[in-house]
């Protein structure tokens, strides 16, 4: 499906199509096409998510040029090699929680959560600049019409049913702006979750694009433990509809702010 909206000056565009097929597809070229599935895995030195959408986008394009695009093949070019020990660590904790378990090696040369440090693909030409505040979140309650919303999957793994890591981007217009959240849902059972989210927001009439990158991360029994207040418990990680109510029960380890100059 395609869908397209012009709003003041901004094109709004998404692309969704079902997840890619998971091994090659070239036989069915009639013209001898490489197939997604070997153009991603001749890209990558890593192991593929389980479900990755190579087809769907988000591009939101402004009438002077800039431009602001999601999609999976970036998402996963900015996979993390490290994640600062993390990885490791993290690995060591997950196999001792499951002694019978050996689908995952702790030496595995790249991040087996596919953590990503993706923020979207932004116009190679655009200026970026310490942010002159910060995205009012109260202002974007307000009720306004919608004239843009979507919602794309970019690419997924459950870890060998031991977890989760899923990442979107969900993008929507009004008339005073539009806003977008870029979001990586991590989950290792019985050891972490992890969030990495990037909003960017705009009101029409500026002369930039607000963006915010958040890093949350906890063990997930501290987590569970920062749920008690809002009546949820453990069950609330493995519900997809509860995340929004989990991020701010992950403590924030990292956060950086700037805009985008159009």
């Amino acid at each position: 499906a395609v869908m397209a909206v012009e709003v003041k000056g901004w094109t709004f565009s998404a692309k969704k199509f079902h997840m890619m097929e998971s091994r090659c597809s070239c036989a069915k070229s009639n013209d001898g096409a490489t197939c997604m599935f070997c153009k991603y895995s001749n890209s990558f030195d890593f192991p593929l998510p389980c479900e990755v959408f190579a087809n769907n986008t988000l591009k939101i394009e402004h009438r002077s040029g800039f431009s602001l695009e999601f999609g999976s093949f970036d998402a996963l070019r900015h996979v993390m090699k490290d994640a600062n020990g993390v990885k490791v660590a993290c690995t060591a904790d997950w196999l001792a929680s499951r002694p019978n378990t050996h689908f995952l090696d702790a030496v595995k040369p790249y991040d087996w959560t596919y953590t990503t440090s993706y923020k979207g693909t932004v116009d190679p030409d655009a200026k970026t600049v310490p942010a002159p505040e910060r995205i009012d979140l109260e202002s974007l309650k307000a009720q306004e019409p919608i004239l843009f919303y979507d919602d794309i999957s970019l690419f997924a793994d459950d870890f060998g049913d031991n977890g989760l890591c899923y990442v979107n981007v969900r993008a929507r217009a009004m008339p005073s702006g539009f806003f977008v959240l870029l979001r990586q849902y991590i989950r290792v059972d019985k050891v972490l979750v992890r969030l990495r989210d990037t909003r960017i927001h705009h009101r029409f009439g500026w002369p930039h694009v607000l963006r915010e990158h958040t890093v949350r991360e906890g063990s997930i029994a501290d987590v569970v433990k920062n749920l008690h207040p809002l009546h949820l418990d453990e069950h609330a990680l493995y519900q997809m509809d509860k995340i929004p109510l989990i991020a701010d029960c992950v403590p924030l380890v990292a956060e950086e702010c700037d805009a985008l100059v159009l």
